[in-house]
């Protein structure tokens, strides 16, 4: 359907562009008519990217659930290690020489894999109108963007290399000596 709505476009630009240069339409006839077909087509793309993640829903919780499975679980069960970091003799560690929980696993994993976003959008999207929910994405598109420089801002500034999310659960990523 969207790629006969382009050919359509590309023909009716091609014939209103003559118009306007046959001077058979004034210039802001023309933009007026450019502007229309614009938020047009704003509207048809939110409409479909909203069905699409309507449809990939399931998808998206199943996702969720091996991050989980993977970052949380693999890794507390591995005493901070998942298999890529276990290769790279990398380990993730409780700042203070404590025990990490696994709470730190979880919001640790929340926040550097995008969890948290990703659960916020899932829930909004199931329960929000249309839009309100392509509002709210674009709000959230910001704070996660926001975030993730804050992150990068944070390793590449800090002396330890920590991220903002290491601050916030209290942990560290260390050179593993054992492996």
């Amino acid at each position: 359907e969207y790629n006969k709505l382009l050919e359509f476009d590309k023909k009716y630009t091609k014939e209103l562009k003559s118009f306007y240069e046959n001077e058979k339409i004034s210039e802001k006839e023309y933009n007026a008519i450019i502007e229309n077909l614009s938020d047009n087509y704003e509207k048809i793309e939110n409409d479909y990217s909203y069905k699409l993640l309507k449809y990939s829903t399931i998808p998206t919780i199943i996702n969720i659930l091996c991050i989980l499975l993977y970052f949380v679980v693999i890794q507390y069960y591995l005493s901070g290690q998942t298999l890529g970091k276990r290769l790279m003799n990398l380990r993730v560690v409780k700042n203070k020489d404590k025990k990490l929980t696994i709470f730190n696993f979880l919001l640790r994993s929340l926040l550097i894999n995008e969890l948290f976003f990703n659960i916020c959008n899932t829930i909004c999207l199931l329960i929000l109108s249309k839009n309100h929910y392509i509002a709210y994405s674009q709000i959230m598109y910001v704070i996660t963007y926001i975030f993730e420089m804050a992150i990068i801002f944070t390793i590449t500034f800090d002396k330890n290399n920590r991220g903002l999310h290491d601050y916030i659960c209290n942990t560290k990523v260390i050179e593993d000596k054992k492996g």
